[in-house]
């Protein structure tokens, strides 16, 4: 499964492409790529950190002991 970034690199690319499309009806669309892909960025990001938070099965059981 990529990462987040992975998912903001592929935003850099597709906003670079946009910026150099010389075919204004694709512009819009390589926008919307970027900005799709740097949505699943942040989304990975808070993945990530939400699992961090959680305790691992090796914590819980020092834990109960």
């Amino acid at each position: 499964m990529p990462d987040a970034h992975y998912y903001r690199q592929q935003a850099e690319r597709f906003a670079r492409v946009a910026d150099q499309c010389s075919i204004a009806e694709l512009i819009p669309y390589y926008r919307t790529l970027a900005f799709d892909c740097l949505a699943q960025a942040v989304r990975a990001e808070a993945a990530s950190a939400e699992a961090a938070a959680r305790p691992s099965r090796r914590q819980k059981r020092a834990a109960e002991r």
